[in-house]
């Protein structure tokens, strides 16, 4: 078992390490350039501008007659544009007359195409685009550090409120340090792994390997008809099943990344399904604990023996693999619209037809990291299964075997206190 845990230790420190290494990769930095139609005249209106700014700063008093409107486009996985969308609250608070018209373009195919639409107006190139970036009459700033330096006193220097056209003509603008207006450009191998473990460690995401563990220990501590240990049966069941299950999750996770399932998912079931899970867990793993530790069973013996005909029927409709298979797509079902972060992302650009082949590595491998730790934890029991086979003494046997089940239930219970904090 101790090595078990250092081969997953290493594991999950390859994983992470080699997150790492592409998250840093991905990173780009640009040096702010000014982009204009005449580079000599403009840089020194524009050099003329700033001293003056510099040279009057502490004379300058807040216009709040100032009219002005401002298009600004940004994308809801844009960093930088967080910062911005402060700022332009600030300036409307400043400026009450001033009108700011918001487009998100990283989830909105006709705000994008508006975005190309003006980005041509104003015969911005291809390595100039990108947001944050506002537009105004005859005017644009692309970048935090453009919006930031220059937005304001663009403002100021508008004498109406005449918004922006796709007729502007000549046009002078700076472009700065910008991030990409496409979607696609946000993922990475780096941030889309770090994606995947942060929705493991959810609230949903322990409650996926609650409910694989509750499911494996029932089929551990279910007795055969003779009473006896089969473990070489017990491993070939639990392999077939775990494997219907992972499919069964799998297959929804698939479809609901095609925009299949949406109209069947219980997304306003999803967390009180989860609390279900998280509880019921946390029950079994005691029950499973406590039976170790005393040496005994929870239900006394004779009222044991009246149940066990009934308990057997009822594990048989239950706990056979066509179940696993079904208990798999529920599980995706409810579970599915949990995952946040860059997985709306993911699924987002999936279903759409023109960006699926692109998208279709990141999206599978967002989906075998939130199934490894039940891959990890099939594979650590079906290892100690085979260690145990081969003990020539049967108490010996059973004990160990009753031993990897109290070492599963105490898993379990530690996730199900982590779990419960998560609430």
């Amino acid at each position: 078992m101790l090595k078990s845990i250092k081969l997953i230790v290493l594991i999950l420190s390859i994983l992470l390490l080699c997150s790492t290494t592409f998250a840093l990769v991905d990173q780009n930095d640009t040096v702010l350039s000014i982009q204009e139609e005449d580079s000599e005249s403009v840089n020194e209106e524009v050099d003329e501008t700033t001293e003056e700014d510099s040279s009057d700063e502490s004379s300058d008093t807040i216009n709040t007659d100032v009219e002005a409107c401002v298009y600004y486009f940004y994308g809801t996985d844009c960093e930088d544009c967080e910062e911005v969308d402060m700022f332009l609250e600030e300036l409307q608070d400043d400026y009450p007359n001033l009108r700011v018209e918001y487009f998100e373009v990283h989830y909105n195919k006709a705000n994008m195409g508006l975005l190309e639409d003006y980005a041509a107006a104003y015969n911005l190139n291809l390595d100039s685009q990108g947001i944050p970036i506002v537009f105004m009459v005859q005017t644009y700033f692309t970048g935090k550090d453009a919006i930031f330096s220059f937005l304001e006193e663009s403002i100021k220097n508008q004498d109406d409120n005449i918004c922006p056209t796709l007729n502007e003509g000549s046009s002078v603008g700076l472009v700065g340090n910008m991030e990409s207006q496409f979607l696609l450009d946000t993922l990475g191998i780096g941030s889309v792994t770090w994606a995947a473990f942060t929705n493991i460690a959810s609230f949903c995401g322990l409650a996926l390997i609650l409910l694989y563990l509750l499911l494996g220990l029932t089929v551990l501590k279910k007795k055969e008809e003779d009473e006896r240990l089969h473990l070489k049966k017990k491993n070939e069941k639990l392999l077939r099943k775990t494997v219907l299950f992972i499919i069964g999750v799998f297959m929804v996770f698939l479809f609901s990344g095609l925009g299949w399932l949406n109209w069947v998912f219980f997304s306003d079931k999803a967390e009180f399904f989860a609390k279900i899970i998280v509880i019921v867990s946390f029950i079994m793993s005691l029950i499973v604990m406590k039976t170790f530790l005393l040496q005994g069973e929870i239900i006394p013996r004779k009222y044991y023996q009246k149940f066990v005909p009934h308990m057997r029927k009822v594990s048989k409709y239950t706990i056979n693999p066509p179940c696993f298979l079904l208990y798999g797509i529920l599980t995706g079902l409810f579970l599915a619209v949990c995952w946040t972060g860059q997985y709306t992302a993911i699924t987002y650009l999936f279903a759409d037809s023109a960006t699926r082949w692109q998208v279709m590595p990141f999206f599978i491998w967002h989906q075998m990291l939130l199934l490894l730790p039940l891959i990890v934890i099939f594979g650590m029991v079906h290892w100690q299964i085979i260690k145990i086979r081969k003990i020539e003494d049967e108490k010996q046997r059973i004990h160990q075997y009753e031993l990897l089940a109290f070492i599963l239930g105490a898993l379990m219970f530690v996730l199900s206190i982590l779990a419960i904090l998560l609430i």
